[in-house]
């Protein structure tokens, strides 16, 4: 990949560069963080070296909501973030994650249900300094008519990152013919050539000639639309380490559908 290359002015300033607290979250190997619209860590914390941790994101009240956070993943440690929004009315999410040592990752997946109404603004950027370095970003979701989404998904390759890889992607699917808001935005930024970064999105209707077929077999539509949005949604929620919780997350969907 051909690297971007940016020219800087210099500034003359005497503003002393302000320091930034860090928190270390500390979690088990066999139980993810779960986090609800009332809980959140704190808005700049980092996985030691060497630490593996999940974090697990719930959303579905139904109320406006707006989170920020900011984490450092140093050498050899791994950050897995999974967000499930299955209601919200104005919902806004930003993770900026840096890979700061070698052989760090990290990936967000997130599964989306947005009704008629509903707002939901997700923002995900990865910085890879360290070497080897692995990132990904993936969403999985449903809109209804009248609903409005935006995703935006950075993958941010700096200098001396050599043998890093990233990937964003995003499938939506349209539950029925309407008008939609649909934004995605993926974009990778490159600083450094011995680097791979990929990005793919793609939207549209459950495929009808599938429905039609299943509907031979004497279902109705209206479940042939949920088990295939649950088929996708699944593939989100199995990352979750904890089986508990995944049932917990399927319960709370089927609620939605």
């Amino acid at each position: 990949m051909k690297p971007r290359l940016w020219s800087w002015l210099p500034v003359e300033s005497k503003v002393k560069k302000k320091q930034t607290q860090l928190s270390t979250v500390s979690v088990s190997k066999q139980r993810a963080i779960v986090l609800t619209e009332k809980q959140q860590l704190p808005k700049n914390w980092e996985v030691v070296a060497g630490q593996q941790c999940q974090v697990v994101e719930l959303f579905e009240s139904g109320q406006e909501l707006k989170r920020q956070t900011k984490v450092k993943v140093q050498a050899g440690a791994s950050l897995s973030v999974v967000q499930i929004f299955s209601g919200g009315h104005d919902v806004t999410s930003d993770w900026e994650i840096d890979l700061q040592g070698d052989r760090a990752s990290a990936q967000v997946q997130t599964a989306y249900l947005v009704h008629t109404q509903e707002h939901l603004q997700l923002t995900t950027t990865i910085i890879h300094h360290g070497r080897q370095s692995q990132s990904l970003i993936e969403a999985q979701g449903v809109m209804w008519p009248g609903a409005e989404k935006l995703w935006r998904a950075t993958i941010d390759f700096r200098r001396g990152c050599q043998g890093s890889s990233g990937s964003e992607k995003e499938q939506v699917l349209y539950w029925q013919e309407g008008t939609i808001k649909q934004v995605s935005a993926p974009l990778v930024l490159c600083q450094e050539d011995e680097v791979t970064g990929t990005h793919s999105v793609s939207a549209g209707l459950i495929d009808e000639s599938m429905v039609q077929y299943l509907k031979t077999r004497g279902l109705n539509e209206q479940i042939i639309k949920q088990m295939i949005v649950r088929e996708r949604i699944q593939k989100i929620i199995s990352v979750i380490d904890d089986e508990k919780i995944q049932e917990q997350v399927c319960q709370q969907l089927k609620t939605q559908l």
